[in-house]
Parts: structure tokens; C-alpha cells; sequence
């Protein structure tokens, strides 16, 4: 299989770029998650670490990827595209908006 360098390049640039975002936004969402709770306390014999672990390493790999996308992808003119990235922000935005939910909800119920 053939690689043409011209399509190469963007997409190692691109790639480059969510892993630099990704690396320069994990110290901030770990501080956010900190900052707002989003730990795992090891409670229990079932957890493998044993100090408190952050739970919002994702949206440093989503923030990446947004990123990459916006830098490297005209989706001003791709209604798809611009469908799949609204459906990924209200995706990631629910299930923070959830995992904080279930945090308050299991504080009051057990503590």
C-alpha cells in the first residue's frame, strides 16, 4: 500500500496536535476534577490503586480531539461533521453533568 505524502502530512500534523493538547490539558482537567470531586477513593480491596485517582482523564482526550478537528477540518461546509461534533460537545457535557449528579447523590446517601 502506497502512502501519498501529501495527505500525510495533515494528518500527522493533526495527530501531533491532539496529543499535545491532550498532554498540556491533563495537570488542568486533573486539578478541575479535584477542584469539583471527581476522584475514586479507593474504599474497598477491589481497587488497584490505593491513593485518590482523578475520573476526567477523557476530557483532556476530548479536548484534544476538538482541537485536532477544528484546526485541521473545514466543517463549515460539512453539515455531517458539524452534526457529529454538536452530538460529541452534548455527549461529553451530559455525562459530566451526570457523573456529577450521581456523585452528590451517593454523598448524601452515605455519608
Amino acid at each position: 500500500m502506497r502512502f501519498d505524502n501529501q495527505l500525510m502530512a495533515p494528518v500527522a500534523l493533526a495527530l501531533l496536535t491532539a496529543l499535545v493538547v491532550s498532554f498540556l490539558m491533563t495537570p488542568v482537567v486533573k486539578s478541575f476534577a479535584y477542584k469539583v470531586g471527581a476522584i475514586d477513593v479507593p474504599k474497598d480491596e477491589r481497587r488497584m490503586h490505593h491513593k485518590p485517582i482523578p475520573r476526567l482523564g477523557g476530557l483532556a482526550i476530548f479536548a484534544g480531539f476538538m482541537a485536532s478537528i477544528l484546526l485541521f477540518v473545514d466543517i463549515r461546509l460539512n453539515p455531517q461533521m458539524q452534526s457529529i461534533l454538536l452530538g460529541a460537545v452534548i455527549i461529553v457535557v451530559l455525562e459530566l453533568s451526570l457523573k456529577h449528579l450521581r456523585q452528590m447523590h451517593y454523598m448524601r446517601e452515605y455519608q
